[in-house]
C-alpha cells in the first residue's frame, strides 16, 4: 500500500474511484507540500499560477513550474508588446459553457487558479457516467484551453521537444470495454497513465477535422489490407488478439519509447490506463485486453 509522500504522514494516498492514484492522502498534504515548496523554491512566476518553480535533477531552478506556464507567460508578454490585449473575458465565456455530458446542465469545471481554463466536464464523476450510453468509440477533440490538453502536451513536450503537436482527442470507449476494465483494475495494486505507439494504413490527420473512424483496418493485416493499428484500438481497444507479440501488448512509461513503433508524416500515440501489479519498469507487458483503456490520442508530425 502506498502510502502519503507528505514528511511524517502514514495515511494510504488518495485513490479516485476511477483507479487514479494521487501522491498525498488528501488536499490538506498536498497543500502543505506545495507550500513547502514555494517557500524553499519561489512560486512560479506565472501570475495566475500557485505552484512552485521547477527544479531539474541537477538543482537548477527555474522561472516557472513548467513548460505550459513558461510558453503562456512568454505568450502574453508578446501581445502586451504588440498592445494586443487578450479577450480574457471571452475565454473566461468559454470555461463557462455547460459540462460536456449531453444530460448534464452543470458548468464545466473552472480551474480556481487560472479562470481562462477549465475540465470539458463538471467533474470526473460526470465523464465516467456519460460511458453508460455509449456502444461505439465517443472521440472529441480537446480544446487547447482544456486542463487535460495542457498536462498531455506537457508530458510530450518534456521528452519529444521537437514535435508538433496537431490535435489531441479524448477517448471514451463502448461500455463494455471500460466496466470490463473497472472490474479488472480492481483487482489490482496499480493504474499508470501509459503510452502505446502504433501505425496506421489511412490518413490519421482526418480524425482531427471528422472525429470518426477513416477505415475498417483492424491491427493487423488480413488478404493483403495494410493493417491500421489506430483505427482498430479506436474500434475495439487495445486487443491481444491483433497483437505481433504472441497475444501481449506493450505500454512504455514515456512517449519517446512508444514513438518507435510509429510511421508516417502523421503520426498518433494512445495515452492509455493500464492497470498492472508491476510498479518499477519503463514499460509493461499485458496478455489481457481488460488491464488497459484507451483515454487519449495524440496525434503529431
Amino acid at each position: 500500500m502506498r502510502v502519503c509522500s507528505q514528511l511524517n504522514c502514514n495515511k494510504p494516498v488518495y485513490i479516485e474511484s476511477n483507479g487514479h492514484t494521487h501522491p498525498f492522502c488528501g488536499k490538506t498534504c498536498a497543500g502543505l507540500a506545495r507550500l513547502a515548496a514555494v517557500n524553499t523554491i519561489g512560486k512560479c512566476s506565472s501570475n495566475f499560477c500557485c505552484r512552485p518553480k521547477y527544479k531539474d535533477d541537477s538543482g537548477n531552478i527555474y522561472d516557472y513550474c513548467g513548460r505550459t506556464c513558461a510558453i503562456k507567460s512568454s505568450a502574453i508578454a508578446l501581445e502586451k508588446e504588440n498592445q494586443s490585449p487578450r479577450n480574457v473575458s471571452e475565454e473566461q465565456n468559454l470555461c463557462k459553457t455547460k459540462c460536456s455530458r449531453t444530460d448534464c446542465s452543470k458548468k464545466r469545471y473552472i480551474d480556481p487558479n487560472n479562470p481562462t481554463k477549465f475540465f470539458s466536464f463538471c467533474n470526473r464523476k460526470c465523464y465516467w457516467t456519460e460511458i453508460n450510453s455509449l456502444t461505439t468509440t465517443k472521440i472529441t477533440l480537446v480544446s487547447k484551453k482544456d486542463l487535460d490538453y495542457d498536462r498531455i502536451s506537457e508530458g510530450f513536450m518534456k521528452v519529444l521537444p521537437n514535435i508538433q503537436i496537431q490535435a489531441i482527442l479524448r477517448l471514451q470507449m463502448a461500455k463494455q470495454i471500460v466496466e470490463a476494465h473497472l472490474e479488472f483494475r480492481k483487482k489490482k495494486k496499480y493504474v499508470h497513465q501509459m503510452y502505446h505507439g502504433t501505425s496506421a494504413s489511412c490518413n490519421i490527420k482526418n480524425l482531427i477535422k471528422n472525429q470518426t473512424l477513416q477505415c475498417n483496418s483492424l491491427g493487423v493485416g488480413v488478404g493483403g489490407i495494410k493493417a491500421c493499428g489506430i483505427c482498430g484500438i479506436l474500434r475495439e481497444g487495445n486487443s491481444t488478439k491483433h497483437s505481433n507479440y504472441n497475444g501481449q501488448m506493450w505500454f512504455a512509461r514515456q512517449p519517446s519509447i512508444s514513438i518507435q513503433y510509429t510511421s508516417g508524416e502523421y503520426k498518433g500515440i494512445f495515452c492509455v490506463d493500464v492497470a498492472t501489479d508491476d510498479n518499477n519498469n519503463n514499460y509493461t507487458i499485458i496478455d489481457s485486453n481488460a488491464a488497459s483503456l484507451a483515454r487519449f490520442l495524440v496525434i503529431f508530425k
